[in-house]
């Protein structure tokens, strides 16, 4: 996504639900409409779902990540 498509993550998953139980989990992590990674994957473990389940209900509450491990989004370690 581009620069201009900031805050509009939802748009990449048309006709998706969130999942309500994920996104307490999200609200219980993130902190300035934010939430790390390493965050991210644990949420999916304790849920037992896919970590690219709660990314994509990370989208759709227009959420970010930050602190990525793969080095993404300007953070490398």
């Amino acid at each position: 996504m581009t620069h201009e498509d900031a805050g509009h993550y939802a748009a990449k998953h048309p006709g998706m639900q969130i999942d309500p139980n994920i996104a307490k989990a999200i609200a219980d992590k993130e902190k300035d409409g934010r939430i790390t990674c390493a965050a991210a994957h644990a949420i999916a473990k304790k849920l037992a779902v896919p970590p690219a389940v709660v990314g994509v209900n990370i989208d759709l509450l227009e959420k970010r990540i930050r602190r990525c491990q793969m080095g993404l989004f300007g953070y490398d370690r």
